[in-house]
């Protein structure tokens, strides 16, 4: 009896790589998802290092390169200094 030699064809060869490439979008987006857990903590994190601290000055808005809150500096960097 004779063996059947099944040569691949293009939808086989297509249906392999799509296989292919859903297996490694999966890992991508997994990968993904655990690296914006990771920046949520992080972010997290920053935001409660830097809050105002009661008895502090603070300047909200400023000339453009001022540092204030409002130019997107942080509350440590719009701190008023008592010169």
């Amino acid at each position: 009896m004779g063996t059947i030699n099944k040569k691949p064809n293009k939808y086989s060869l297509l249906h392999l790589s799509n296989t292919r490439f859903a297996k490694s979008n999966l890992r991508l987006l997994s990968y993904n998802a655990k690296l914006k857990d990771e920046i949520k903590k992080l972010k997290l994190k920053l935001i409660d290092k830097d809050k105002p601290k009661d008895g502090k000055v603070y300047s909200l808005t400023g000339a453009k390169g001022t540092a204030c809150i409002a130019n997107g500096n942080t509350w440590k960097e719009s701190e008023v200094k008592d010169d």
